[in-house]
Order: structure tokens, then C-alpha cells, then sequence
């Protein structure tokens, strides 16, 4: 369930995602933040019609998934489909499954080893997989962090394996590690070097836990996650508060 209610003016939406994510195996939490950032209108406007969107391209984008004709023509050939560009614009259900087909094509066909680089397939196709699209890279950290942070119970994401990964794991497959690591490894020092001098001022008694120490030191700090900084400084250091 959504720790928020869900804001779409159409809650029979979350039903049509739901039903396509879990016959395609795909987490509702990422299929439903992906049809949330295509379209905040879903399938139809206030009257009835199909959402369309990049009216400036050839190609425009219909329905919840915008769903363009070469990523329809990819979905039928990938998947032995034989769907049409009447169908994506007219049936929700079938908007929702090509979609959500042409996501799982890029782990399927095009090498996408997880949802990060599978959401950036989506936006920018198969060469934007390896993060060299800074649009799409912004696109897929932005759905990603919203299916970790929107949803829990059974629709949690960790519900699909990232419980077996550490906060500083899961951001290792969305940013660069090399110059976050750096970053990390800075504020984490200072985080240290701030924990040692207050054991020393107060005998070792600490009136707060690590947590509230990591959370404030990181919150000062531009692009610091403070659960990534918690996780890393307790994989990096000798801790000395709790």
C-alpha cells in the first residue's frame, strides 16, 4: 500500500497497473511512479480523451505509459505481440502491458542489469542503459527514489530483492561510485572526527543514537543521503556510539 494515498484522480489506474505489473513480474511500486511520471492525467483527460504527449515529434506518446510507435514496433517484435496504435490509444490495459513490456525488454533483450537501468532504457532506449544519458539518469533516480520512499507492506520494493542490499549499495547502481564514494568518505570523517570529540567531552556518554548524529550531519550537506551516510559509516569506521 502507498504510504500517502495514492494522488491520482483515477484510482481505477492503480488497479489496471497492479494487475499488468504482477502478471509481468514487474514491482507495482516501479510500474506505478513510471505511470505516474508519463502521465499525471493517466490513460484519458476530464473528457475522454487520449493524453497525448510529444506532439512535437513524428511519433507522439499516448495513453498512461506514452507510449510511442517505435517502442510499440519493439514490444511486437520483441514479444511476438501484435498490438496497434488504435489499441495503446483506446484500452488502458493494453497501454499499461505495452509499457510495461517495453521496460522489461531492456533487461530481457538490450543488457539492463537492474530497474535503475531498465527506467533509463525506458526513457531514453537501450543506449541509455549505462548511464550515459543525463536526462534519463535524472528520470530514472527520480522514480526509483520515489518506489523506495512511496510504498510499503506488500508493496515495498524490497519485496523484489533490494532488502539484501545496503542503502549505500542501491546508490552504487545510480550515480557514479568513484566521486560518491569520495563525497561519502569526507562527510563521513568529519562525521567521525565530530563523534570521537564529543566521547571525549562527555566521558563516552552520548545523549543521542548514530542515527540522529548521521541524520543531522547529513541533512547540512548537498547530494549526502543520510541513511546512505549511516550505512556507510558503519561499514567504514570503528563506531563509537550506537
Amino acid at each position: 500500500m502507498l504510504i500517502n494515498e495514492i494522488t491520482k484522480a483515477n484510482l481505477n489506474e492503480s488497479n489496471v497497473i497492479r494487475d499488468v505489473a504482477k502478471e509481468l513480474n514487474i514491482p507495482f511500486a516501479i510500474a506505478m511512479e513510471l505511470s505516474n511520471k508519463e502521465s499525471s492525467q493517466g490513460q484519458f483527460d476530464k473528457d475522454g480523451n487520449t493524453i497525448v504527449g510529444d506532439k512535437n515529434l513524428k511519433n507522439k506518446a499516448y495513453g498512461m505509459s506514452q507510449v510511442r510507435l517505435p517502442a510499440l514496433k519493439d514490444v511486437n517484435r520483441l514479444y511476438g505481440t501484435n498490438y496497434s496504435l488504435d489499441d495503446i490509444k483506446n484500452d488502458a490495459n493494453i497501454n499499461a502491458k505495452v509499457g510495461l513490456l517495453y521496460f522489461k525488454a531492456q533487461g530481457d533483450f538490450y543488457g539492463a542489469t537492474d530497474y535503475i537501468e531498465q527506467l533509463r532504457g525506458y526513457n531514453g532506449g537501450p543506449n541509455a542503459i549505462k548511464g550515459d544519458v543525463a536526462s534519463a539518469n535524472s528520470y530514472a533516480n527520480d522514480i526509483f527514489d520515489k518506489a523506495v520512499m512511496n510504498y510499503n507492506g506488500a508493496d515495498a520494493l524490497e519485496n523484489f530483492g533490494l532488502n539484501e542490499a545496503s542503502p549505500w549499495e542501491l546508490l552504487k547502481r545510480k550515480v557514479t561510485p568513484v566521486v560518491q564514494k569520495d563525497k561519502y568518505q569526507r562527510v563521513a570523517e568529519k562525521l567521525h572526527a565530530m563523534l570521537l570529540r564529543k566521547q571525549k567531552e562527555n566521558g563516552g556518554v552520548f545523549r543521542h543514537a548514530l542515527g540522529w548524529y548521521t541524520y543531522n550531519i547529513g541533512t547540512s550537506y548537498k547530494g549526502i543521503d543520510h541513511k546512505v551516510l549511516h550505512q556507510y559509516y558503519l561499514d567504514n569506521f570503528d563506531v563509537v556510539v550506537d
